[in-house]
Formats: C-alpha cells, sequence, structure tokens
C-alpha cells in the first residue's frame, strides 16, 4: 500500500502542515476565479484540444495540428483560437511558428494569462533546441522565457502547468531553489500527472529530499492503470511510480533514480 491509513490523516495533516507551509512558491498571489462564457470558436476546437490533450503518437499528432490550425484560422481575432494554435504548433516543435500569434495576442490583451504562458514555453523550448531568434543570446531569449511564464503565474497562480514550465525555466538557468519551489506547487495542484511528479521527485532529489520526493510520486503510485496502445509489456503510471519508490525505499543512486523518473512511459 502506498497511501496513507484512514486512521493516521489527522495526525498526518498536523505534522505535514507546517512542512509544506515551508515549501510554498514564493511571492505566489492568491488566487481568484473568473467565469467567462467560451467563446464561438471553441465548438470543434475543443474537441480537437482534448485530441491534442491525449498526447498522441507522432503519426496521429501531425494531423490533428493541422486540423486545428485550419480550424483556427476561420477566426483571426479570438484570442482562444490563436492561443490553441499556437500551442499545438509548441506541441508538435514548431516554437518559431508560434511566436508571432502569441505576440500578437498579447499586444491586444496583455492580460492575457493562456498567451504568456505559451509564450514562455515557445522561448523555452527554441532554448532548450539550441535556438535563438534573430539578435538574441540564449541567456536574454531564456530571461524573457521566465519574464513571460512569471506573468502568467501572477495573472493565473493556481496553474500547474504554468509552474511546471517555470520550474523547467529556473533549471535551465541554474536556479535550484525557485525551480525546486515551483516544481513542488506543480506536483501538489495536480498529483496524479507524472510529469509533474518526477520534475519535483528529480530536482527534490538533486537537494538530497529522498523522503520528499518518495512523497510526490505516492499520488500517481496510487491512480488508475493506463497503458500504452493495451501493451501489456509496457508499465502503467502506477506501476512506473511504485517501483521508482520501491527503488528508492532500497538506498538506490540519486543518478540511477533521476534515470528511472525521466523514463516516464507513454500514454495512452
Amino acid at each position: 500500500t502506498y497511501g496513507k491509513a484512514v486512521t493516521t490523516l489527522g495526525r498526518t495533516y498536523a505534522s505535514d502542515k507546517p512542512q509544506s507551509d515551508n515549501l510554498v512558491f514564493k511571492e505566489m498571489p492568491e488566487p481568484s476565479v473568473t467565469l467567462s462564457p467560451l467563446p464561438e470558436s471553441a465548438g470543434k476546437l475543443m474537441y480537437l484540444a482534448a485530441a491534442m490533450a491525449a498526447c498522441p503518437a507522432q503519426s496521429e499528432q501531425a494531423p490533428i495540428v493541422r486540423a486545428i490550425l485550419r480550424e483556427a484560422a476561420r477566426y483571426p481575432n479570438d484570442s482562444y483560437a490563436q492561443n490553441l494554435a499556437a500551442s499545438a504548433q509548441i506541441a508538435s516543435g514548431q516554437a518559431e511558428q508560434a511566436l508571432p500569434i502569441l505576440r500578437s495576442i498579447i499586444a491586444t490583451a496583455p492580460d492575457d494569462a493562456e498567451a504568456h504562458l505559451r509564450l514562455g514555453q515557445a522561448l523555452l523550448l527554441l532554448t532548450e533546441q539550441g535556438k535563438t531568434e534573430t539578435g538574441v543570446t540564449a541567456d536574454a531569449q531564456l530571461e524573457a522565457a521566465r519574464a513571460a511564464l512569471m506573468r502568467s503565474y501572477k495573472l493565473r497562480p493556481a496553474n500547474a502547468e504554468t509552474l511546471y514550465s517555470l520550474s523547467r525555466a529556473y533549471g535551465a538557468a541554474n536556479a535550484p531553489e525557485p525551480a525546486v519551489q515551483a516544481a513542488i506547487e506543480a506536483a501538489r495542484l495536480q498529483p496524479t500527472v507524472p510529469e509533474y511528479a518526477a520534475n519535483a521527485a528529480i530536482l527534490l532529489l538533486g537537494a538530497g529530499k529522498r523522503e520528499e520526493a518518495r512523497g510526490l510520486l505516492v499520488p500517481v503510485a496510487n491512480g488508475p492503470a493506463t497503458f500504452n496502445n493495451n501493451d501489456a509489456k509496457t508499465l502503467s503510471f502506477p506501476e512506473w511510480a511504485r517501483a521508482i519508490i520501491k527503488s528508492i525505499d532500497a538506498g538506490e543512486t540519486t543518478e540511477k533514480l533521476s534515470v528511472l523518473l525521466k523514463n516516464i512511459p507513454d500514454a495512452d
């Protein structure tokens, strides 16, 4: 059993709370809720966005991206459609093509948290690919990525994807403390997402915090079993997390654990 016994929950909350207070991402603003109707473009694009969110295989991704771009082109002044088009391009590795779309959105809607998130992700992806925009250094591009992600975070602080991207951006800039803090917050906001748990666990292991890393893997270990294309030879997410937890308990090295954490199983 990888979860906590029901009879211990009261004691667990009391003992964990002081620790959790110490790990809150610095300068985290108070979250707020804004409800707004979906735009006209959302009809078909919502289904296409769901298809992209399912992490399709490369052969299946290309036609979905093309369908999103075709549908989004019908709504050139719709930020929802254009943000989704940019997101699809980033997911398919075409970050350069997403940049003008996102900057156009931000020029007319400077408080669009989604556009700032995607801009930061696009700039971060370019930097990770060893590419830079004309006349921009890698360091300046990475700083621009962090600035865009931080702007999105302040506009929408309870978004796990933004915090995960911030963690990667700070990690790329060799800033371990904010990278760890952002990674932990992302994993806590969406505790069953393997990528968020793995990212936080790797950073915590690097800081020598093995028990904290183990704890963030527990929700994934207790999650539903999913397999890649029903391939029984592929570990499910819970099996992957349980194997790493056992390796942590067995005293495996940080280097070996990091390799295991990076080897996340493919989704369905």
